[in-house]
């Protein structure tokens, strides 16, 4: 018999619950869970599928989609813990957030509250998975941005599916040949950005196949005056569910978040097919010991959650650390657990369902006008974001197109063109994201060749941090193996070797042993790491090496916090050396001392006062997130170092 109206599934919740808990012990520490990240892809399949199917129905029953009815829906869903939670996020930013990180902030709330979040962090080339000091709050609206993105035009491609095709496998066919379109175009994106990981990783459009998937779905399963709901035999749910099950499990325990198939060959299209197949075995009205493995009421109560777990858990993650309480990530992990889903459940039960089932009138009843209620914490979230944490120069950019930039330091030396004709940039995250703003327009027929990579370490080893060894993803063999090449092909004469703050970490060394700045071994490895990369880089075609030394910069933690005491007492030396990185510059200018065709480009001296540390200059915040250089500040040490490159270049020994 089939179906002929929609009930709630509790195998779906329990599947939002089960996800959900597992995606948050991956952001409370549990590292095993190493692919995580594509869970993320599963909860686009189940929302594009639940949001189809009900517009399909609708278009089916009434003949039309209430537009309007649609979006007040969304709103009554998805606004209500949003505003809370931008609500705390901007008391934290206006009062207790440090100065130099504010107008970080009141640009994410904005960006939150315009669901274009996903956009920002591209522009900002944000690491999810890389190294940073501050972690945005808000980080983790991307997905909401992503999914709004595609509510807005759903309703759209749903009336015209059924205006285009009656029949509904046409319909589907349709969406699974959009789904591979953006796939293939997801691809090429891939190999036209190598390197560029927040491109991909929060881009819609590289998102966009996941959402597709469930929108085919939808419609392959939605409800239809003739025949009600589809239904599957009971042989083919349980072959389905399983394999749906299990190619998850696969992902989520082995997929790096750098495995570069996922994005160039279709990795992530067939990830969204196991997501689909377990979503349609599990909704299948068919009894099974999967629907009730998932049916358990503890993972559908924590399903109804999800959304708003979602909300709170990465603030608290933030707030918390890895293993801040007791030195221990479980201890830490089990603490974050309880906190966001208290936390959930207040917001759940006293804010989002009310206005969900009544309306913001469930929350103000003697109100006269309900869209105050939306309005006035709108107004308010933005007006302190725009009061307080927003930066002085917030205004429009476009000038910043036609002028030079500020100067970085009196009487500094200008680029002379074609001195040197080209140069490479070599390094971790920090000169690749310099490389990536390069400002081509202040410069013109300046092209610096990119051969650094975000998460990639100058030296081939492991790292030692104080919360375990951590090894450089693959992507960084490939870019260690191919950079002269690359160089070689662009004639590149300069090679820019940039120092980096990961050489205060303890490293592993080749015979097991644990080594750090200062000791004979490990700064030996380091200066032979150096010649090495420069009898590369010769071979290549480069003449001149200069190595820029590491600023100074101000570590993210409060000495008062737990994570601080711990990193502390298990790298003793790592914080000092990085807020003040002496020892790494000292044994960068030893080698370069050594080398009479190499030079030094003290960009410490540049940017560092007598006093230390400066996080404004020329009213520019220097650091984005505490590690890297701002979008702001780029255009002008990118100005300086011009001037340095040339200066070194016209004094090199075989001019």
């Amino acid at each position: 018999m089939p179906r002929s109206r929609y009930g709630r599934s509790p195998a779906l919740d329990g599947l939002r619950g089960v996800f959900m808990a597992c995606f948050l012990a991956f952001h409370f520490g549990a590292t095993f869970l190493s692919g995580m990240w594509i869970a993320i892809n599963l909860f686009f399949v189940l929302s594009g599928f639940l949001i189809t199917r009900l517009l399909f129905a609708e278009k089916q029953r009434t003949g039309r989609i209430d537009f309007l009815a649609f979006y007040r829906r969304r709103g009554r869903r998805v606004l209500p813990g949003l505003f809370l939670l931008l609500t705390a996020v901007t008391i934290y930013g206006c009062f207790f957030a440090p100065q130099a990180v504010r107008h970080r902030f009141g640009l994410d709330t904005l960006a939150t509250l315009g669901f274009s979040m996903n956009w920002r962090l591209i522009a900002l080339n944000d690491q999810y998975f890389g190294n940073s000091l501050i972690t945005p709050p808000l980080r983790h609206a991307w997905t909401l941005a992503i999914e709004e993105q595609y509510y807005v035009v759903i309703p759209v491609i749903v009336a015209a599916l059924c205006w285009v095709w009656r029949s509904r496998r046409a319909r589907v066919a349709a969406v699974l040949a959009a789904a591979v379109v953006m796939t293939v175009w997801t691809a090429y994106v891939a190999d036209s950005n190598p390197g560029d990981f927040s491109r991909l990783y929060y881009g819609t459009d590289t998102r966009v196949t996941s959402l597709l998937i469930g929108t085919a779905i939808g419609i392959a399963f939605g409800w239809s005056p003739r025949g009600g709901v589809p239904t599957l035999s009971r042989r083919t749910v349980f072959v389905v569910g399983w394999a749906g099950l299990a190619s998850n499990v696969l992902l989520f325990l082995f997929i790096d978040p750098y495995t570069t198939w996922m994005w160039d060959r279709g990795g992530a299209l067939f990830g969204a097919i196991g997501s689909a197949a377990l979503i349609v075995a599990l909704d299948d009205p068919s009894p099974s010991r999967l629907k009730a493995l998932f049916s358990l009421r503890i993972v559908r109560q924590f399903g109804r959650l999800s959304y708003s777990l979602y909300l709170w858990h990465w603030p608290v993650h933030l707030l918390l650390g890895t293993s801040g309480i007791l030195h221990s990530t479980l201890v830490t992990g089990c603490i974050g657990f309880a906190i966001s889903t208290v936390l959930a459940y207040l917001s759940n039960r006293f804010v989002e369902e009310p206005v969900l089932h009544d309306g913001v009138r469930a929350l103000f009843p003697r109100l006269r006008r309900a869209s105050l209620a939306v309005i006035a914490p709108v107004a308010l979230v933005v007006a302190l974001t725009s009061a307080v944490m927003l930066p002085a120069n917030a205004g429009p950019v476009a000038s910043a197109s036609t002028r030079l930039p500020p100067t970085l330091v009196p009487n500094q030396l200008s680029y002379v063109p074609g001195a040197p004709p080209d140069f490479g940039v070599l390094g971790d995250s920090v000169p690749w994201y310099l490389a990536k703003r390069f400002p081509a327009r202040l410069f013109p027929g300046v092209h610096p060749v990119n051969v650094a990579h975000e998460g990639c370490d100058l030296l081939p080893l492991k790292l030692a941090t104080a919360f375990g060894v951590k090894d450089q993803h693959a992507m960084c063999a490939e870019t260690e193996r191919t950079w002269p090449s690359v160089l070689r092909a662009a004639g590149a004469k300069v090679l820019l070797v940039f120092g980096s703050p990961l050489l205060a970490v303890p490293h592993v060394m080749p015979d097991g042993s644990s080594a750090h700045i200062g000791q004979p071994v490990y700064d030996d490895f380091v200066l032979r790491t150096l010649s090495g990369i420069d009898a590369r880089a010769r071979a290549a075609g480069v003449t001149q090496i200069q190595i820029v030394n590491v600023p100074c910069r101000e570590f993210g933690e409060s000495k008062d916090s737990e994570q601080y005491k711990e990193i502390q007492a298990r790298t003793p030396g790592y914080i000092d050396e990085f807020n003040d990185p002496v020892q790494i510059n000292r044994l960068l200018a030893r080698w370069v001392g050594e080398h009479t065709d190499a030079k030094l480009v003290d960009l410490y001296g540049a940017l560092c006062s007598p006093a230390g540390y400066q996080p404004v200059i020329n009213n520019l915040p220097v650091f984005n997130d505490g590690l890297h250089f701002s979008p702001a500040a780029t255009p002008m040490v990118w100005r300086w170092m011009l001037g340095q490159i040339s200066g070194n270049w016209n004094y090199r020994k075989d001019r």
